[in-house]
Order: structure tokens, then sequence, then C-alpha cells
């Protein structure tokens, strides 16, 4: 009895010494605490129990506050006014850092090249050289026409049934990885597709620095890495997309080796892939649950569709990749409502002098500033009593004004993701030679609406809990020999 008030009172000590040291080490003029029943751990249980519904489900109505998780203070954002102030601090509030370390974790390079990424990215203003330099060598060759989609078409398959989802992975990633890596790309194996998916499913230990619980993802990695080590060494990058040959040209400029080179290729993928994929399926999933919205679509598909003849006298259907974006209102309005109802990003900065944010705020050295987009794409007061549902026609027909920051997808700021143009045309291509290609008929008679609760808390657009069973069909009987391409304009 005596021992189990020893252990009692032991607690209640370290508690009241917890609180204690809480509060004497939190300026009064920091945003207020929350989250903190017992001080440093409550924020970690409740991030592990709720994942990426974690900062909705904590909303309070502050425009900042301060979480303090153990060795690390991290401020929220919440106001719109506060997100832009932080975006124009890109130096003293820093992406760089942040971006680097992520790097650093996931592909696990050589020390030298450690040393050229660490370069200044942790400096007095934190400049980040190596990382914002390559930031902009890339942004131009992901910019609106870029990769050429002229071989991405989708796989002829005989009427049978599958998961909507897998099968949307499948055509995607081999969509995605030949627009990009052209015909050498090391994707067209099986066992690179299987290692990728491998390697993403413990991916957050790794970004958390526990690598000892993410073996499967360690050898997944590897394999991958040797994959494109091949790849450059046998100059494949020279036939692959733009992007590619400035990635690799940028990073042997910078002295970084080849198989550096290709472990990078790795955060690559990731950002491209694990976002791409997700969205198209949640813009196919509401179009063809909502068969005005599918006919809407397809109508104005249509209308940036020309047929000619191929050479040999075949009739060839061509889509206009620059009027998907600009003359099919509900099909772009479809997307954009996927992008604000279903990804839960978070963009990151690390303070790397005290601040004192819009002259109210202080915000420490060494701490992190966080903007969860969801609790901006779900605040009723910017979107309406309806900011939980599914309503493309909000971007159709604007009722209210939405402010820039709002609207957070892509993020924004230094950290705005500069293949937003490439995902986006990828999404409206996939998706336009679907709905004009093909019927699918839900098995179960009704479209359900998948959960996502058990989607990585590291997932920018969660991917659903159950795939769902349908039926896929041509849509005419002649469309299984009908040639399709794309064009640019």
């Amino acid at each position: 009895m005596t021992a189990g008030w020893n252990v009692l009172g032991g607690c209640l000590l370290i508690f009241v010494l917890l609180r204690c040291f809480l509060h004497m080490t939190q300026d009064a003029t920091e945003p207020l605490i929350v989250a903190c029943g017992i001080p440093f751990f409550t924020p970690i249980y409740w991030m592990f129990r709720k994942k990426t519904n974690f900062y909705v489900w904590l909303r309070y109505h502050l425009p900042i506050y301060t979480l303090r998780l153990p060795g690390v203070r991290m401020y929220v954002v919440n106001s719109t006014t506060l997100i832009t102030a932080v975006q124009r601090q890109n130096k003293l509030l820093a992406f760089a850092p942040i971006k680097v370390k992520a790097a650093i974790r996931l592909a696990s390079p050589s020390k030298a090249t450690i040393n050229i990424l660490e370069s200044e990215a942790f400096g007095e203003i934190g400049s980040g050289e190596y990382a914002n330099m390559f930031h902009k060598a890339i942004q131009t060759q992901l910019s609106p026409g870029s990769v050429e989609f002229q071989d991405m078409a989708l796989a002829s398959r005989q009427e049978r049934m599958f998961g909507l989802y897998q099968w949307i992975r499948e055509d995607m990633v081999m969509s995605i990885t030949n627009a990009v890596y052209g015909p050498g790309n090391p994707f067209k194996y099986s066992y690179v597709r299987e290692g990728f998916w491998e390697f993403e499913s413990r991916m957050m230990y790794l970004l958390l620095g526990l690598s000892a619980l993410a073996k499967g993802s360690i050898r997944a990695r590897e394999t991958i890495v040797e994959s494109f080590r091949r790849y450059y060494a046998s100059n494949g990058h020279r036939s692959g997309a733009g992007i590619t040959r400035t990635r690799y040209e940028y990073n042997a400029k910078n002295q970084i080796p080849l198989e550096d080179i290709a472990r990078f290729e790795l955060g690559g993928m990731v950002a491209l892939i694990t976002n791409i994929v997700p969205t198209t399926f949640w813009v196919v999933y509401h179009i063809y649950s909502d068969p005005a919205l599918l006919e809407a679509c397809r109508n104005e598909v249509n209308g940036e569709t020309c047929e000619t003849n191929d050479p040999e006298g075949r009739k060839l259907r061509t889509i206009c990749l620059s009027g998907l974006e600009n003359s099919c209102p509900s099909l772009m309005a479809v997307v954009k409502e996927v992008l604000r109802l279903h990804t839960v990003g978070t963009s990151v900065r690390r303070v790397m002098e005290d601040h004192m944010l819009s002259g109210k705020y202080l915000l420490k050295k060494g701490s992190i500033v966080t903007i969860p987009g969801q609790v901006q794409h779900s605040d009723k007061a910017i979107w309406g009593q309806d900011a939980g549902q599914f309503n493309h026609e909000r971007f159709l027909t604007p009722a209210r004004h939405i402010p820039p920051s709002a609207f957070r997808a892509f993020g924004g700021g230094v950290s705005l993701c500069p293949g937003r143009h490439f995902a986006t045309s990828m999404i409206l291509a996939f998706t336009a030679m679907l709905i004009m290609r093909f019927d699918f008929v839900p098995v179960r008679g009704t479209w359900p609406r998948p959960t996502t609760e058990r989607a990585g808390a590291w997932e920018v657009t969660p991917q659903p809990d159950e795939d769902i069973e349908v039926q896929i069909g041509f849509r005419n009987i002649g469309e299984k020999h009908q040639r399709w391409a794309f064009s640019l304009f």
C-alpha cells in the first residue's frame, strides 16, 4: 500500500514540476499554450490518435496558439492575416531547413552530400542556398505544358471488375513516371513499383528519425536507388522530361555524387505520386457518383476534343490540354473542390531568430511554425455552412470572397509546391480521358463514401480506407479500338 502511495506521490510531483517548468519557460508574449493537460505529452498522444485530423479536432478559435512538445515549441497559425505575415518572412521563418532535414532522413545520402545540403541551411538567416536554388531551378520545368503527355494513355482492358483506387493507382503511376523519365523509366519494372509502395508504407518513421521501425522501407529504398543509379549511369535522363534533366544537371553541378542523385529521386516521386494518385481517385469518385456532374464534365471535355484521321487512316480523337483548364469550368471546379475538401497538408517553417509576428506574438528561435491547411479548408466562416461537404459549385459561382491564403492545397509562399501545374495537368488529363472512354458502375449498386481513418499522418491527400469495387465498360462498342491523344493547344 505504501509503495502505491509513493508511486502516486512521485507521479504528482513530476506533474507539478512539469507544469511549473512549462509556465516558467513560456514568455507572456508568446501565443497561448493549449493541449497541456499533461505537459509536453498530451499533444503527442492526440497527434497519434487523430493523425491527419489532429488540427481540426484541436481547433481553437485563436489566431495562433502554442503546442509544447518535448524539446520543441510548435506555433500553430490559424488566422489568414497571420498566415500572410508568416509567408512574408521567408528568411526569418524558413522552409529550407525543414526541406533539407526531410531529404536527408528519407534518402540517407552520403556525408559529403549532407554537408552540401546543410550549407547555409541552418545559418543565421536560414538562406539554405542549395535548397532554395534547387526549388527555383526546377520551377520552370514544372510549368504548364512543360511535360509531354502524348504517350499517356489508359490501358485497354477487357470489361471486368476491380478496385477503382487500385486501378487508378496502377495507371497513374505509369502515366506519371513515363512522362517524367521517358523510355528508360525505372517504374516499368514491377519490383520498383512494389518497392515504392513498401517504402511509402513506413515513410513516417523515417521522417521522424525512427529508422529502426522502418527496416522494410529501408530495404525497399535501396532497391529503388539501385534502379535509378543504373538509369542515370546509362544516361536515361537524357530522354526524360525537362524536369528530370534539370534535376540531374543541377545536382551534378553542385557535386552531388551519382549515387545520391539517384537517392533524391525518392523525394520527387513521393511528392508527385502520393499526392496525384489519391487526388485523382477523389476527382473520379465525385464525378462518377453524380450522374449530372458526369454528363456536364463529358460535355465540356467533348468541346475540347477534335476528331481527325491518323496517317494510317484510323480515327483519332485529340483532347486539348490547355482547354481542360480554361474551358471546362465544371471539371476544374471539381478538382479545386477535391483539393479543398480532401487535402490535409501542413506548411512548416523553422524560426531562425526570435521574431515578433505582426508586432504582437513572440516566436522563439529554433521553434516550428505550422499552418494546417485542413483548418483553413474546413472553416465555415470562409467557405460557408457546407464547408464539410463536397460542393463543386462553390468554385463555379463564388458567393463570397475567399482570401488567397485560405486555399492551401499546394502550400503557400516559399513552400508553394513547384509541381502544382504539372500535378493539375496530370489529374485533368487522366480524368478527361477516363470519362470520355469508360463507364464505371459500382458492384454494390450505389457509390459508398470511403473513409480515411487509417490514412498515414504524412499523407497530404489521404487515400481511402477501403477500395470501391466497380465494373468497367467502354462507353461504346468502337471505343476499344479508338485512338486518343493529347495536344497542348
